[in-house]
C-alpha cells in the first residue's frame, strides 16, 4: 500500500492566529481503492509553536498510528516531502524533545511493534507533478481550516490520551503488545518481573570481564596476577666430608700420579647413595678438596666451589628426581628471592634429638660448628631439624655429623596473569562503506537476551558480542595523507620517496653488519695482511656502495619534486577553501572557514616529562608504580574509596543486592522512557569522543540507532522498571552504552527538579542560561547603587563537588553502604562527621522534595556500588561517595541536596545577631522592560545556583555593620556546607566576597575593609568546629563566564569582550577579510559569526554603559572615536589605583609618588582613575590628588621657560674664506701660536688685512 503525508501551515494575521493542519491518502493499487483523512493539530501537540515541521510530523505520526490500528497486515511505502520528518520515522535524524516529533517517533515504534511487514520510508520532492503528493497538500490545507476543539469529544479524549506527553503511552503500548505476542526479551505483564539472580551459566568473571581495561580477567584474578597453591617440602643436610678426593692430593686436588678419586665413584658415590636413601632433597658439603665443577654423582646434580691448595672446598648437591616444589604450574621459580632467615636447631620446637655435629679429637668434647638456616617466612609451616649419624663417606673416626631439616610448608605464590591483546575496534573501519554489510550483520545478530536472564549477564552478553564482532572487521582502504592538500600525484610520490629511504635504511644495515662481520673474520687472524686479498674491496661491498649513492641521488631529486608538488597542493588548496567561504552554501561555509584556519580539535602529540608527584609524607614518589598508587589513594580518598580486586568486585556488588528491598513500581508509565527515547538519545552521540573501556565506538551507536535500540532497549527497562536493577551500572558509566542509557532516563529526574527547586536555582533547567544568571547579579548591585545601599555577594566555590556528596543524603533505597563507609576519609572534625552522619539518618533530599519511591530508589541504583581503576592499572578501587558516575544525572543529584545545605544555613543564623537580610524585589510576574506597577507583590532575592557555583546575595541597614554581615553569612555558609560533607575552596576565583558599601559611614567601612589597620582585603570568619575561614574580598569577580564588578560596572567585561573579539578578527584577517578572493558581502557573514559573538555575548543584559565604558566600546569600531584627546596615561598606576581603590588616601598617594612618569602623565592617569570611579568617596579622593599635582602650586616659583633658538638646519652658517698659508721646504704649514692668532684676525677682521 502507499501513504502519502502532508502538512499544512499558515502563519498568523491581523485576523486570526497561526494555523496548521494534517493529511495522509492512503492507496490499494490492486484493490484501486483510495482513502483520506485530515484534521486540525491539537494545541498541545506544538509546545514550541505551529510551524510547518510540526504540521508534517503530525501528519507522518497520524499515519503511522491509524495504519498500525487497520492494516498491521499490510506493508506500507510512506512518502513525504519533508525529510527532516522522514529521518525520524527512519531512525536516522534525531529532534528535540517536543510533542509533535516525540508522537511521530513513538507511532512508528508502535507501528513496529503490532506488524511483521517491513516498511519503507521515501522522500518525494514537494511541488513537482507528483499527483498524490499535491491532492494530500490540498486535503491538508482543507484540515487547517478545521478546529480541534470541534472533534467529536470521545475522539479527543482518546487522541489526548494517547498522544499527550509526547505520545509516551504508545512507546510503552508496543513493548506491553511485543510481551503478549510472546516477546521473550520484553518484561512479563504482572507484579512478577523475577528475582534478577539468574546469570545465564555465566561466572563471576564472565560478568566483569568485557568491562575491565584488562580485557581479560580470571576466577582468581586479585588485580595484580593470579594466585595458585602451592606445596613447599624438600629435605635440607649439612655435613663436613673431610676430603671427597685422594688420599695425597696436589695444590688443584688432582691425586698423584693419577686423575684422583673425586670424580670417581668412591667416597662420593656412597655419600650420594645415603643421601637418597634418606630423602634429601638439597645436599650442602663442607671441606670437600675438590676442584671446580659441576658433575652428577648418583642422584645428584654435584656443583663444587673448588679448593684452595688442597683445602676446604663447599658444594651443593641437588637431587635430580625429587622437585622442591610441588607446584601444578611452572612458574615455581618466582619464590626463590631474598629473604630473612633463621635456625630452626637452635629452637625447640623444631630441633629433635642430639645437637652435636661435631666432636673434637682432642678431649672429645662435642659441639655444633654446622647449621642450617632458612628463611624465617617459613616459620609458620612444619620444619624439623635432627642430627643424623647414617650419613657419612666411610672415614677411619668419623667425628662430623650431618645436620638435617625436613620442611612441609603451604605457599600461595603469584604467577602473572594472562595477557591479552587490548581491545582495538576501529571506528574508521565501521565508517568504511565496504564494511556496511558486515557491520549491519554483527548489530543485526545481536543476541535475543530473556527477560529472566539476570541485568549483570544481560549487560555481560550484549557488549562481549559487539566486541567479538566488531573487533574482526578491518578496513581495507590504503593508507591516507597527514596533510589533506595532497593530491593523488603529490601522494603517490611522497610513497615512493618513502619506500627509497626505507630501501636506503636496510642496504645501510645489511652493509653495517657486512663489515663487522668482516673485522670479526680479521680479528681472528681468517685473513692474513695481505693488500691483494683485502676483503673490503670484495664486489659485494663495491656493489652496495655505489647502490647507496644511486640511492642518495635519486631521493635528492625527488625530495626536491615532493617539496615542490606540496607548495603547489598548498596553495591550490587554501585557494580552493578561499572560493568555498566565498562562494558556498551557508551550511557549508563553517566547515571550510574551520580547515582554511587549520583549527584543530586535538592538540599535536609532544612528549611531556611526568609532573612530579609527591606521597602523603612530602617525598617525591620514586617510580611510576609509586605515583600510580598515590593518585588512586588520591581520588580514592575522594570518593571514600577502598583497593579492592576484580575478582572480588561481582561478589560484593551481588552481596549488596541481596539486602535491598523490593523494587517499587511506577506510579505513571509516561515517565518510562520508550525504544524512540533511547534511539533519539543515540542518534545525538558525539562521534570523535574516546570509547570507555568495553572499546565500543560511538560512531556505531550513531549510525546504527534503528538496529541497536530494540536489542538494547530491554536492558534499559532493567535500569529504569525491575525491581532488581543493580546493572553493572558503574561498569557502563564512561561507555557509550552507559551515557545513551542515562541520558533516557534523565528526563524523569529533571521534570522533577524543575518542579520542586526555587527560581534561581537555574542550572539544569530547560531554558536557563549563564547570561540570566549574571543579569541578576549585576543588576542586584545596579539597584543597591542606586538607592545608596549597601550589600554584598558571596560566590561560593565547592571544592571536588561531584565526588563528595554523601550519597545517603541524595536518595535512599533499603540498605544502602552505610554510614562507615560514607564517611570513610573525610577530613572533618568529630563535630562535623556526628552531624553528617544525623542528616545522613533523615530522609533524603529527593523524598524530602516529594520525589516518588520509584524515582529516589532509581536515583540511589544509579550511585551506589560504583568504582573506578586508573588508566594502566590493575587495582580497581571500590568508592561510596559521589554522583560522577550518575553521567548526566550528576548535576541534579547534586542540586537536590543544595536547597537542603542553604536551609540548614539559615537554621543556623536563627537566634544571632545577624546583620543582614535577604533583599526583597517586587515582581509582577511579566516579562517586559517596564518598572513593576504599585502595589506590586515582593520575592525573595535570596541565593542564585547554578550547579556547584552559587551566589549568595544579602543587604544590610547600614556600612558599618557590613563587615559583621559577611562575617555571619561566610561563616554559617561553611559550617552548613562542612555538616554535609563539603569543603569551600578559597581565593579571588574561588570562594569569594564582592562587598558594596554605600550611602553613611561608606568610607569608614571600605577603610576597615580594605585598609592595613582593618581587614586588609580578607575576611576570617571564625566556625563552629573549625578554624577562622579566610574569604578574600574582591573588586571584580568571574561569574557564570561574565565579569561581576561593584556597582554593576562594565569596564571589565567589556574589556574582556573585547580582547575576545580583538583575537578572533586577528585570527581572521590575513586569510579571509585581506583575500581578495572573498566577497565583501561574504566578509560580513563572517564578521557578524564568528566575530561579533564574541564581542557581543550577553549584550542584552547589559545595563546601560558610561560615557568611558562606551567609548571603550565604541573604539572597537571606529578606533577614532575611542582614541583619548588626553595626554597618554600610565596603565600600571591605573590598574594599582584601581584594584586599591578602597585603600587609604596615604596608601594611594604612595603608590603615586613611586611611579616615574611625567607630572602630566600622573595627572592624565588620575583623571582617568576618576571618571572609572563609580562612587562619591573615590571620585573625593582623585580631586585630592590633582590638587595636589597641580604644577602652580608645587613650587615658589614657577621654572622661566627659555627662549626658542634656532634650530641649526633652518639657518646655513657663513664662514670667510681661508688665508693663505707659508710651507717649508718640507711641505708642512709654519704655524706658531702667534701665527695662528694672527690669522685667525686675518680671517674675522677684514681691516686686519693689510697687515
Amino acid at each position: 500500500m502507499l501513504c502519502y503525508t502532508d502538512g499544512s501551515y499558515y502563519p498568523p494575521t491581523e485576523r486570526c492566529g497561526p494555523r496548521a493542519g494534517w493529511a495522509f491518502l492512503l492507496i490499494a493499487p490492486a484493490d484501486r481503492q483510495i482513502a483520506c483523512l485530515n484534521g486540525a493539530i491539537p494545541p498541545w501537540a506544538a509546545a514550541s509553536g505551529l510551524s510547518a515541521y510540526v504540521a508534517e510530523c503530525w501528519a507522518l505520526a497520524m499515519a503511522h498510528l491509524i495504519t498500525a490500528l487497520h492494516f498491521a497486515r499490510f506493508s506500507i511505502r510512506y512518502k513525504s516531502d519533508c525529510q527532516a520528518a522522514l529521518g525520524i520515522a527512519a531512525g536516522t535524524t534525531t529532534f528535540q524533545l517536543d510533542a509533535a516529533p516525540q508522537v511521530l517517533a513513538n507511532a512508528v515504534t508502535f507501528r513496529r511493534a503490532v506488524t511483521l511487514q517491513p516498511d519503507d520510508i521515501i522522500y518525494v520532492p514537494g511541488h513537482t507533478g507528483d499527483f498524490f503528493n499535491e491532492a494530500a497538500d490540498r486535503i491538508a490545507k482543507q484540515g487547517a481550516g478545521c478546529s480541534y476543539s470541534e472533534s467529536p469529544r470521545d475522539a479527543q479524549g482518546i487522541m489526548d490520551f494517547w498522544c499527550n506527553h509526547g505520545g509516551r503511552r504508545l512507546g510503552w503500548a508496543a513493548t506491553a503488545l511485543q510481551s503478549i505476542a510472546g516477546n521473550a526479551t520484553m518484561p512479563p505483564l504482572g507484579p512478577d518481573l523475577g528475582d534478577d539472580s539468574w546469570h545465564g551459566g555465566l561466572s563471576h568473571a564472565q560478568l566483569i570481564e568485557p568491562f575491565i581495561p584488562c580485557a581479560s580477567v580470571s576466577e582468581h584474578d586479585d588485580g595484580q596476577g593470579s594466585t595458585a597453591d602451592t606445596s613447599l617440602t624438600m629435605c635440607i643436610v649439612s655435613y663436613n666430608t673431610l676430603s671427597l678426593g685422594a688420599s695425597l692430593e696436589e695444590q688443584d686436588g688432582v691425586g698423584t700420579g693419577n686423575a684422583g678419586l673425586q670424580f670417581r665413584p668412591a667416597r662420593a658415590a656412597l655419600l650420594a647413595e645415603q643421601l637418597h636413601v634418606k630423602g634429601v632433597s638439597v645436599a650442602a658439603l663442607q671441606e670437600t678438596r675438590c676442584p671446580e665443577g659441576r658433575t652428577s654423582v648418583g642422584q645428584f646434580l654435584r656443583y663444587s666451589s673448588g679448593a684452595q691448595k688442597g683445602q676446604l672446598g663447599t658444594e651443593l648437591w641437588l637431587h635430580k628426581e625429587r622437585p622442591i616444589l610441588q607446584y601444578p604450574g611452572v612458574h615455581w621459580h618466582q619464590i626463590l628471592r631474598e629473604m630473612d632467615c633463621f635456625l630452626p636447631c637452635t629452637f625447640e620446637t623444631h630441633q629433635r634429638g642430639e645437637t652435636i655435629t661435631y666432636v673434637q679429637k682432642r678431649n672429645g668434647h662435642g659441639c655444633r660448628p654446622d647449621m642450617i638456616g632458612i628463611p624465617s617466612d617459613w616459620r609458620t609451616g612444619t620444619v624439623t631439624a635432627w642430627v643424623s649419624r647414617d650419613i657419612h663417606v666411610a672415614l677411619a673416626v668419623q667425628d662430623h655429623f650431618a645436620t638435617c631439616v625436613q620442611l612441609e610448608i603451604p605457599l600461595v605464590t603469584p604467577k602473572p596473569g594472562r595477557t591479552s591483546e587490548p581491545r582495538r575496534i576501529s571506528a574508521e573501519a565501521l565508517q568504511d562503506p565496504h564494511n556496511a554489510a558486515a557491520v549491519k550483520s554483527a548489530l543485526s545478530d545481536l543476541p535475543a537476551v530473556p527477560w529472566h536472564t539476570s541485568s549483570h549477564a544481560h549487560a555481560a552478553i550484549i557488549v562481549r558480542h559487539l566486541q567479538d564482532r566488531l573487533s574482526k572487521i578491518s578496513s581495507n582502504t590504503p593508507p591516507r595523507p597527514r596533510h589533506p592538500y595532497l593530491t593523488e600525484e603529490t601522494w603517490r610520490l611522497q610513497r615512493a620517496v618513502t619506500a627509497r629511504k626505507r630501501s636506503l635504511q636496510r642496504l645501510q644495515v645489511r652493509k653495517k653488519l657486512q663489515i663487522r662481520a668482516i673485522l670479526f673474520d680479521v680479528w681472528s687472524g681468517k685473513y692474513q695482511d695481505n693488500a691483494s686479498n683485502n676483503p673490503l674491496q670484495c664486489r659485494w661491498l663495491l656493489r652496495v656502495t655505489l647502490s647507496e649513492i644511486a640511492h642518495r641521488y635519486h631521493i635528492s631529486i625527488e625530495c626536491r619534486k615532493l617539496r615542490r608538488g606540496c607548495r603547489q597542493d598548498r596553495d591550490a588548496y587554501v585557494t580552493a577553501l578561499a572560493d568555498q567561504v566565498a562562494h558556498n552554501p551557508t551550511s557549508e561555509v563553517y566547515g571550510a572557514l574551520h580547515r582554511l584556519l587549520c583549527h584543530r580539535r586535538k592538540k599535536p602529540f609532544a612528549p611531556e616529562p611526568l609532573p612530579l608527584v609527591l606521597d602523603e609524607a612530602g617525598e617525591p614518589c620514586q617510580d611510576v608504580k609509586a605515583s600510580q598508587g598515590r593518585w588512586r589513594r588520591h581520588f580514592g580518598g575522594m570518593e571514600g574509596g577502598s583497593d579492592t580486586q576484580f575478582r572480588h568486585l561481582p561478589d560484593t556488588i551481588l552481596q549488596r543486592e541481596a539486602l535491598l528491598p523490593k523494587w517499587p513500581s511506577p506510579l505513571d508509565t509516561t515517565g518510562i522512557p520508550g525504544i524512540a527515547d533511547l534511539r533519539r538519545v543515540m542518534l545525538a552521540t558525539k562521534l570523535g569522543k574516546a570509547p570507555g573501556p568495553d572499546g565500543i565506538p560511538g560512531a556505531i551507536l550513531k549510525q546504527h540507532a534503528q538496529i541497536l535500540a530494540p536489542g538494547l532497549y530491554p536492558l534499559l527497562l532493567r535500569k529504569g522498571s525491575k525491581k532488581e536493577a543493580n546493572m553493572y551500572r558503574q561498569i557502563l558509566l564512561i561507555s557509550n552504552l552507559a551515557k545513551c542509557m542515562h541520558q533516557s532516563l534523565r528526563p524523569m529526574l529533571r521534570d522533577h527538579f524543575v518542579r520542586h527547586t526555587p527560581e534561581l536555582q537555574l542550572g539544569g533547567k530547560p531554558g536557563c542560561n549563564v547570561v540570566y544568571g549574571a543579569h541578576v547579579t549585576r543588576s542586584f548591585l545596579r539597584w543597591q547603587r542606586q538607592i545608596r545601599g549597601s550589600c554584598f555577594i558571596l560566590f561560593m566555590d565547592i571544592a571536588s563537588a561531584y565526588y563528595s556528596v554523601v550519597r545517603e543524603l541524595v536518595a535512599k533505597h533499603g540498605n544502602t553502604t552505610g554510614h562507615s563507609a560514607c564517611l570513610k576519609d573525610i577530613n572533618l572534625p568529630e563535630e562535623d562527621l556526628k552531624a553528617l552522619a544525623q542528616h545522613a539518618s533523615k530522609d533524603s533530599a529527593l523524598k524530602a522534595a516529594g520525589a516518588s519511591p520509584y524515582l529516589e530508589a532509581l536515583a540511589q541504583r544509579l550511585t551506589d556500588s560504583t568504582w573506578f581503576v586508573l588508566q594502566q592499572d590493575t587495582i580497581p578501587v571500590l568508592t561510596s561517595r559521589g554522583t560522577r558516575p550518575g553521567s548526566s544525572w550528576a548535576d541534579l543529584l547534586f542540586s537536590t541536596i543544595v536547597g537542603r545545605i542553604l536551609k540548614r544555613r539559615d537554621d543556623l543564623q536563627e537566634g544571632l545577631a545577624v546583620a543582614s537580610s535577604t533583599p526583597q524585589v517586587q515582581d509582577d510576574g511579566k516579562i517586559t522592560l517596564a518598572p513593576c506597577s504599585e502595589g506590586a507583590p515582593s520575592t525573595a532575592l535570596s541565593d542564585l545556583i547554578w550547579a556547584d557555583d552559587i551566589a549568595t546575595m544579602r543587604v544590610v541597614d547600614r556600612a558599618l555593620v557590613l563587615p559583621v554581615g559577611i562575617k555571619t553569612t561566610v561563616g554559617t555558609s561553611c559550617d552548613a556546607f562542612a555538616e554535609h560533607g563539603f569543603q569551600l575552596s578559597y581565593g579571588r576565583n574561588k570562594t569569594a566576597v564582592l562587598a558594596q558599601p554605600a550611602g553613611q559611614g561608606a568610607k569608614a567601612a571600605r577603610q576597615h575593609l580594605f585598609g592595613s589597620p582593618g581587614l586588609k582585603g580578607t575576611i576570617c570568619a571564625m566556625r563552629e568546629n573549625s578554624g577562622p575561614a579566610k574569604v578574600p574580598l574582591v573588586c571584580d569577580y568571574k561569574h557564570l563566564g561574565t565579569q561581576v564588578a561593584v556597582g554593576g560596572g562594565m569596564r571589565q567585561e567589556l574589556s574582556y569582550r573585547i580582547a575576545q573579539a580583538r583575537a578572533a578578527f586577528s585570527e581572521h584577517r590575513r586569510k579571509v577579510f585581506k583575500s581578495p578572493g572573498v566577497p565583501l558581502k561574504r566578509k560580513a557573514f563572517i564578521l557578524k559569526a564568528m566575530v561579533l559573538p564574541k564581542l557581543l555575548y550577553g549584550c542584552g543584559a547589559w545595563p546601560p554603559l558610561g560615557a568611558k565604558e562606551f567609548q571603550s566600546f565604541a573604539g572597537v569600531w571606529d578606533p577614532r572615536k575611542g582614541r583619548s584627546v588626553e595626554t597618554s596615561f600610565s596603565q600600571p598606576l591605573l590598574q594599582t589605583l584601581t584594584e586599591a581603590s578602597h585603600c587609604e588616601e596615604a596608601t594611594l598617594w604612595e603608590a603615586i609618588t613611586e611611579c616615574i612618569e611625567p607630572l602630566e602623565v600622573l595627572r592624565s592617569t588620575v583623571k582617568r582613575w576618576k571618571d572609572l570611579a563609580t562612587d562619591d568617596s573615590t571620585q573625593e579622593t582623585a580631586d585630592n590628588f590633582l590638587l595636589l599635582l597641580d604644577t602652580e602650586l608645587l613650587g615658589d616659583t614657577p621654572a622661566q621657560s627659555k627662549p626658542a633658538q634656532p634650530c641649526p638646519s633652518d639657518c646655513v652658517p657663513e664662514w670667510a674664506p681661508l688665508p693663505q698659508k707659508r710651507y717649508l721646504t718640507g711641505g708642512k704649514p709654519l704655524l706658531t701660536p702667534t701665527g695662528w692668532n694672527k690669522h685667525a684676525r686675518v680671517g674675522h677682521d677684514p681691516n686686519a688685512a693689510n697687515e
